[in-house]
Formats: C-alpha cells, sequence, structure tokens
C-alpha cells in the first residue's frame, strides 16, 4: 500500500514536471514537446523502481508506533571461581515510543479503504483497453487488401522515404469511419472502404501521415499512455498527459508530411475532406492511432498555415539531453517524496537512579537487511540516527557494567522515533566445578576472605545534569566452596546445578534458588555454599543496589581433559592437552605467544576456550564441539583451531 501511495504521489508530480516543460517548449517543434512527453511518462512507469533506489530527505506527519524492549544481561565482574560467562535477565516491556511516520504512510492509511474501488476501476480500464485491441485484431481480420492503382504505389514511394523498414498492410474495412494505425512488428493501416475512391492527392497525405506515426512508435507510446491513465485514472494530470501526447504525435506527423513538399493549404484541406466524410458516422473506440481528431482539428489547421512553425525533427543531442534532464528530474521527485520516510531515531540513555549515561554503544540494526548503525551516547547520554530508512529494527544500548538493553521490532516508517532508555545494573556469573576424586572433597572446605573495599567519592555533574553509570561492581570477601555429597560420589552420580542468586545491599546473599531440575542432595549442597558467600556493597553512583547473580555448579566425579587440535602455518599440527580449567601455551616464530584456557561444559561435548595473546589484545572466545572441523582462532595472525576429544581421568 505505502509503495501504491509513493508510486502515485511521485508519479503525478513528475507529470506536472512534464506538462510544465511541456508549455516551456511552446516555441519548439512537436516532435520535441511529444518526445518529453514519451521519456515523462516512461520515467513515471518506473517511478517505483527510483522510488526504491533514490536516497532522500524531508519531514515528516507526527504518529505513534508501538515497539517492546527486552534487556540481556552481561557479566559485571568476575567472581572467584575457575570460569566466568555470559548471563541473561529478563526486563519490562518500555512504554511506548514517541515515533513519526512519512506522508506516503499517512496517506495510505487515510486512503486504505478505496483501495478496492481504485482496483475495480484499473481493472475495468484494462479490460476496456484489452477489448480495444481484440476489435482491432478482428477488423483486421475480417479487411481487405485496398486495391491497387494509387494506393500500391505511393506506399511504397513513401515507405522508402520515410525509411520505413517493417512490412506495412494497408487494408480496407467496412466500418465507415475507421481510419488508424496500430501495430508494432507489423503494422497495419486501417482504412474505409470509401478510400479505394480518394483521389491521388488526399491517399498521398493520409499515407504519409500514418506512415509517419508507424516510423515514430506512436502507437506504442499511446499504449503506454493508456496504460498509466488506466492505472492513475483518478489523476486528471494523467489524463492530460495522455491527450497532450495524441495532439503532439499528430502535429509531429503534420510537419513530416508538409517536409515532403505538400502545400499547407493543401493538406489542411485533404484533413478536412477527410474529417467531414469520417465525422458524420459513429467511431468505435480502438487503441488505435487515429488521423482526425474533431477537438484537435483547429488547433492542427492553424499550424499547418503557420509558415513560422517551428517543424524540426528531434536530433540525438536533443533527446539525450532532454530524457538526461527527466531522468534527473525524476530522480529529484523520488527523492523529495522518499525522504519522507527516513526517520531520525534519538533519545537519552539513563540508569535506575536517573542519571544520564554517556559514551554507552548504541547499534541500530534493520532486521531484514541486517545493516547497522553504530554510535555512542554523548556527554549528557543522548544518541542520534540520522538518515533511518524505513523498516523494522532492533535497538541495542550497551555499557561496561549494565545490562545490554534492546528494543526489539521497532518500526521506523519516517520522521522522527525518540526513545528513553533505562538501562539496569548487569548480572554476575560464576561456575564452579567440584571434583570427587578424593574423599576430602566430601569434607566441608575452608572459606577464602577478604577485606571490604571503602565507599569512593561521588560523581558530579555536566552542567547541572546528574552523570551516572558510576558502578563499582562487587568483590567477593567471603567464598565457601561446595562439598560433594559423599553418597554419590561414591556412588559416581554427578549433576549440574544451576542457581539464581541475588546480591543484597548489604553484600550478603539474599536468596539462591536452583532454576535446573537437579539431584536434591547436590542442589541443596550448593545452595549452602552460595548462602555463605560475602560481598562488598554493589554502588550505583555512590548507593548501594542489589544485583543478581547465576551460579554453575558442575559435581564431577573424574576429572575432564582436553585435547586441541592446532594446524599452524607451515603445516605444523600440534596437540595441546589441558585439564578443564587449565590453561596452557603455545610458542612459534610466526604466532608468537598465545594463552589458551579450555572449559568444559556439561554433558562434556562442547568446550570453551579463551585465547589470549601473551603480548596483550583482546580476549577470543570459541565454544567449539569435541569432533567437530577446525575454525580459525580469529586471532591475527590466525590459526585452526578444534577439540580433538574430552576424556575424564
Amino acid at each position: 500500500m505505502t509503495l501504491l501511495v509513493e508510486s502515485a504521489v511521485t508519479g503525478a508530480l513528475l507529470v506536472a514536471v512534464v506538462l510544465l516543460a511541456v508549455a516551456v517548449l511552446k516555441g519548439r517543434s512537436a516532435a520535441l514537446r511529444h518526445w518529453v512527453l514519451i521519456v515523462g511518462l516512461a520515467a513515471a512507469a518506473l517511478m517505483p523502481v527510483f522510488d526504491n533506489l533514490t536516497p532522500a530527505w524531508g519531514f515528516g506527519v507526527p504518529l505513534r508506533v508501538p515497539a517492546e524492549a527486552i534487556t540481556t544481561g552481561v557479566v559485571l565482574a568476575p567472581g572467584l571461581g575457575a570460569d566466568a560467562g555470559a548471563a541473561s535477565d529478563a526486563f519490562p516491556p518500555a512504554g511506548p515510543a514517541a515515533a513519526r511516520v512519512g506522508l506516503a504512510q499517512a496517506i495510505a492509511g487515510w486512503l486504505a479503504p478505496l483501495v478496492p474501488l481504485w482496483g475495480v476501476v484499473v481493472v475495468a480500464l484494462l479490460a476496456r483497453l484489452a477489448a480495444g485491441l481484440m476489435r482491432l485484431a478482428w477488423l483486421a481480420r475480417t479487411a481487405r487488401a485496398v486495391p491497387g492503382g494509387p494506393w500500391a504505389g505511393t506506399l511504397s514511394e513513401l515507405t522508402r522515404r520515410h525509411a520505413v523498414r517493417r512490412p506495412v498492410r494497408v487494408l480496407a474495412t467496412a466500418h465507415p469511419s475507421i481510419l488508424a494505425t496500430w501495430g508494432w512488428r507489423r503494422p497495419v493501416i486501417l482504412l474505409p472502404d470509401a478510400a479505394a475512391e480518394w483521389p491521388p492527392e488526399r491517399v498521398r497525405v493520409v499515407l504519409a501521415h500514418e506512415l509517419a506515426h508507424i516510423d515514430r512508435g506512436d502507437w506504442v507510446a499511446n499504449l503506454l499512455a493508456e496504460a498509466l491513465r488506466a492505472i492513475h485514472w483518478y489523476n486528471p494530470l494523467f489524463w492530460m498527459a495522455a491527450r497532450r501526447l495524441r495532439e503532439e504525435a499528430e502535429r509531429a506527423c503534420d510537419d513530416r508530411v508538409l517536409e515532403l513538399g505538400v502545400a499547407g493549404p493543401d493538406y489542411a484541406a485533404a484533413l478536412l475532406d477527410v474529417a467531414r466524410e469520417l465525422g458524420t458516422r459513429p467511431r468505435p473506440w480502438v487503441p488505435a492511432v487515429a488521423m482526425v481528431h474533431t477537438s484537435s482539428l483547429e488547433r492542427r489547421v492553424k499550424a499547418m498555415l503557420n509558415d513560422r512553425m517551428n517543424r524540426s525533427r528531434v536530433n540525438r543531442t536533443a533527446r539525450a539531453t532532454s530524457a538526461a534532464a527527466l531522468v534527473a528530474a525524476a530522480v529529484g521527485v523520488a527523492g523529495l517524496v522518499s525522504a519522507q520516510n527516513l526517520a531520525t531515531v534519538s533519545g537519552g540513555l539513563f540508569d535506575a537512579m536517573n542519571g544520564v549515561l554517556p559514551n554507552a554503544t548504541v547499534v541500530l540494526t534493520n532486521t531484514a537487511t541486517q545493516a547497522k548503525f553504530e554510535i555512542r551516547s554523548d556527554n549528557v547520554g543522548r544518541y542520534e540516527f540520522p538518515g533511518v530508512p524505513p523498516g523494522t529494527y532492533v535497538l541495542q544500548a550497551s555499557l561496561p557494567g549494565f545490562a545490554t538493553l534492546l528494543v526489539e521490532g521497532l518500526v521506523i516508517q519516517g520522521g522522527r522515533a525518540t526513545r528513553d532508555m533505562v538501562m539496569k545494573v548487569g548480572s554476575l556469573e560464576e561456575t564452579i566445578t567440584v571434583l570427587g576424586e578424593s574423599p576430602s572433597s566430601t569434607l566441608p572446605q575452608p572459606s577464602t576472605a577478604r577485606a571490604r573495599r571503602s565507599v569512593p567519592p561521588c560523581p558530579g555533574s555536566t552542567g547541572g545534569i546528574p552523570v551516572g553509570g558510576n558502578i563499582r561492581p562487587p568483590i567477593k570477601v567471603r567464598d565457601v566452596r561446595p562439598v560433594y555429597p559423599e553418597s554419590l560420589r561414591a556412588a559416581g552420580i554427578e549433576g549440574l546445578v544451576v542457581l539464581n542468586a541475588i546480591i543484597g545491599t548489604d553484600g550478603f546473599i539474599r536468596e539462591a534458588t536452583p532454576v535446573v531440575e537437579a539431584h536434591p542432595l547436590l542442589a541443596q549442597a550448593a545452595v549452602d555454599a552460595v548462602r555463605q558467600w560475602e560481598f562488598d556493597e554493589t554502588l550505583l553512583n555512590c548507593v548501594p543496589v542489589e544485583v543478581s547473580m547465576r551460579v554453575v555448579v558442575n559435581f564431577w566425579a573424574s576429572r575432564r581433559v582436553v585435547r586441541l587440535g592446532l594446524e599452524l602455518e607451515g603445516g605444523q599440527r600440534p596437540v595441546l592437552t589441558l585439564r578443564h580449567g587449565q590453561t596452557g601455551t603455545i610458542r612459534t616464530p610466526e604466532l608468537g605467544g598465545y594463552a589458551l584456557r579450555a572449559v568444559v561444559q556439561p554433558g562434556d561435548s562442547d568446550v570453551l576456550v579463551l585465547i589470549t595473546n601473551e603480548a596483550g589484545g583482546p580476549v577470543r572466545r570459541l565454544a567449539l564441539k569435541a569432533g567437530a572441523p577446525p575454525v580459525p582462532s580469529g586471532t591475527n595472525p590466525p590459526f585452526q583451531i578444534a577439540v580433538l576429544d574430552v576424556t575424564r581421568q
């Protein structure tokens, strides 16, 4: 629906430009004005293509669109356990976003109830056009060839004069008011039966006029105009353009007849004689180029008798220049209207205490094309994406220490979409592996402790605006390891326990709840240990806040050993054997030194490999499956890495 409205608006604007150009070219030849009309109507037919490919600019009409927000968690700070990973957390949907949609969308909404009526009329007009073509075909089948005499000889001569290379048939039909030309590959000139008795002078001007139509391709141009008029039947500009196209085609062909040396008064007299003979009888409508239209006859006669009239043909330079100008106009019109659909997406980022969040990464992703726009919020937490094309987007905001915020299903259709977002403090995750290799794992383990930190100085403000985002992540000050139940260890029973915990504002574990079904004794052992943990306060802008935590406890009766297969440059294929959680190194002249750490995931088939360059640089995290083909390391220089197998010891 939107594309239909855009095409209607841009097509109407372009046709208006074309009609204005034709009016400006009043002193030029009819052939040039006809060419401008043809190119303009062809460009109007292609406006949907221009609308999709042309960059845009402009303003919008205010409406409101809804959007849903989902927050996913990020690691706030690593725990004291062996492993750390990513966490997730739910966030309630945000309120409706104020947005603006473009002119085309607004018009589409207003006119939607009228679409069925538009379709009915279009089908009726196109059916009328098809019926006219069928009538022409029937007239041609039932017509007979015009007898020899002046017709055959004059046709042969004028065909050469007009350089018409296609075979032309001149047929006489029983209908007394038909005088028209139609067809492209095998054009046909239809005449009334009485034309066999016309004098040679009239035969000559009639054939010269109709052959000029064939040489110029006017029938195809008229069909294009009729089809566009059927589609845009509600727009008087298309009716005006189609009528003007016919008139300019007739005058251009009149100029071609006068080029042959026919005197203006003689040609005008012959045209009036034909009009008198045909005009007294009813004429059926057919999509053909008719020689006589009573509505434009007077203007044509005046032009024939005007010796100062410009009758020149259109040369290649004029064709190319006018076509380029009209294409540029089409692109400009498409850009102007398409601009109504471009949006500016903006807003502000705040923490839970209403402090602004500067330097946050904000990414806008088109869900259909995956095109991404990325910026950072300014010093007062504002972000702005100008010139966003229409579509459905995902808006993502991320800042270290905060949960990644996602606004999914954000429909952008033009104008300005505003979204202020509140980011929540991220969550912790800690993974612990309890090995049952010896009876000592079933005994209470000594706790580790450290001193709490003091409260840091509070942040200031920027221009009176409180600056937020000042997070002091918690540090574990007391750690207690889970105890492997002796009965389960002796029986070789393993298990995985996943807990959702909440660290209170005082740093103590306020809640620890199993979220994955596990053996009751293993779950209780994990809960008993985690509830004894203690942290110093998590501070947001110097104020203690609660923070969620996900704890994963692996109870393993035996240790896991991972064999990593590496493929280095030069064909080297070393194998690195690591225990779960252990770090090993590889060192070559080409790669330098890399540290690799293997973390076995539950089920023993998936392994998280952390790769760090000993000289510094980011940590590469690869999720690999045992027995899978090698994958690139993502380092520079790169190498291939695979998990050969995971065994128990």
